[in-house]
């Protein structure tokens, strides 16, 4: 569940950093979509599920001398574990990133406070027998530049195996 959850918020995360810098809107800076595969641990069965399908990442950015981003993330697909079961795949992210400095390319950052808030959701949804996996988790980073310290809670995680 942990990697489910990790791959949705990374990504998530990572969209939010690779937003690009000097737009004074809303609008989308990053909308992209992607083919997906990968191999992903259930807990629920202690399976191995091998999946594929499409993502979409999605992203924006404020600057006005302070900074608001956010990046969206869907993964759709199927998939199928090592004892034939088949699934249909959901994991979705979201990231919001707000600091009191305009994040600027090139730019090194040595003074303000940035934090960022992420919500990971993954499903496995069994089309069989199997129990469907349930998850969500919701974390927080603080990263402060002038120290260059960061700090991060995880304030929320439920997986439930159900069916």
């Amino acid at each position: 569940m942990r990697r489910l959850l990790l791959i949705a918020s990374s990504v998530s995360a990572l969209a939010v950093g690779a937003l690009g810098a000097g737009r004074a809107h809303a609008a989308p800076v990053l909308n992209a979509r992607i083919p997906f595969a990968d191999t992903l641990d259930n807990p629920c069965t202690g399976s191995v599920i091998s999946v594929t399908g499409e993502m979409h990442v999605l992203g924006h950015a404020v600057l006005k001398g302070t900074t608001h981003a956010g990046a969206e993330l869907s993964i759709i697909g199927s998939g199928v574990d090592t004892a034939g079961n088949r699934y249909g795949v959901v994991l979705q992210g979201s990231a919001v990133l707000n600091a009191n400095f305009p994040l600027v390319p090139d730019e090194t950052v040595t003074s303000g406070v940035a934090s960022a808030t992420l919500v990971a959701t993954a499903n496995l949804i069994s089309q069989g027998s199997s129990p469907n996996l349930v998850s969500h988790a919701v974390m927080h980073v603080v990263g402060h530049f002038d120290t260059g310290n960061a700090t991060g809670t995880v304030d929320f995680v439920k997986a439930q195996c159900r069916g």
